[in-house]
């Protein structure tokens, strides 16, 4: 059995004239909980034993129990089963254990001041790092400094003259605007402008394809020019026939074939 106590700072021992040292609980639970109080917890030596080493190696005497912790009307002293050490512990005693005060004495016109410099001196000689190697003149950017870059300003503005091309997009399609448009502007006015800026061919076409808006999808509704024109543009190939019918609007090619199939055609060369 342990003869001392295992509480830092605490010289106790067992034997006559000493003090009781009692042994660390075998129970996972408690054995935890005294390690816990004890502080014998991270790079503590005692931190990594097992529950039989603790009751092998460990024992606290009784300065560390407050009364209701033993047994009453026994003859041997016992503690109860839910006791754990809470008076006199080692880290109570000297809380900044790890902080030690160094005062040096100054003597100035007769008068002597002393100063407490606080070193932290850890138990580890390896874990200390020089502080001057860490030392740096640099400093973190403010948030304000950062969002407001050269670079960051320029693709602001880009950000912000494209929301104002997606709205103005977005106004024209509006139904109010579309209705402004064809009210101000009539058919008249857009076969000046043909005749003003194409050529006549092309103005011819055009105001077909203007005037055929208008008429119904059903019907025969392609003069006797324009089909000569479309069947004019399938004998150059149906490929080119495809491509022109998808920029206009093109008989399609049964309703050619209707066409051609009315006219009165004289064998040879005519």
């Amino acid at each position: 059995m342990p003869r001392s106590c295992c509480v830092e700072g605490c010289n106790s021992r067992q034997g006559p004239g000493g003090r009781i040292c009692f042994r660390c609980p075998r129970d996972e639970i408690r054995c935890q909980r005294w390690k816990d109080v004890l502080k014998f917890v991270g790079a503590h030596k005692y931190a990594n034993l097992t529950v039989g080493q603790c009751y092998d190696r460990l024992a606290v005497c009784d300065l560390h129990f407050t009364t209701h912790d033993f047994l009453e009307n026994s003859f041997r002293p016992g503690l109860k089963y839910n006791a754990i050490p809470s008076l006199n512990l080692g880290y109570e005693r000297n809380m900044d254990a790890s902080i030690q005060t160094d005062c040096i004495s100054l003597e100035d016109a007769g008068l002597q001041t002393d100063f407490n410099l606080n070193r932290e001196k850890s138990n580890d000689a390896s874990s200390q790092t020089d502080t001057s190697k860490l030392y740096s003149r640099s400093t973190q950017t403010t948030a304000i400094l950062s969002a407001n870059t050269p670079r960051k300003s320029i693709l602001k503005e880009k950000i912000r003259s494209l929301k104002r091309a997606s709205s103005s997009a977005t106004e024209s399609k509006d139904p109010k605007c579309q209705r402004q448009l064809e009210t101000n502007i009539t058919i008249e006015d857009v076969h000046r402008f043909l005749e003003d800026k194409y050529p006549a061919k092309s103005c011819q076409l055009i105001k077909i394809q203007l005037d055929l808006l208008n008429k119904s999808p059903k019907g025969c509704r392609y003069s006797e020019e324009y089909k000569r024109f479309a069947v004019s543009v399938n004998f150059l190939g149906p490929k080119a026939y495809k491509q022109f019918s998808s920029l206009y609007q093109m008989p399609s090619k049964s309703t050619l074939s209707r066409f051609t199939r009315k006219w009165v055609v004289n064998p040879g060369f005519n």
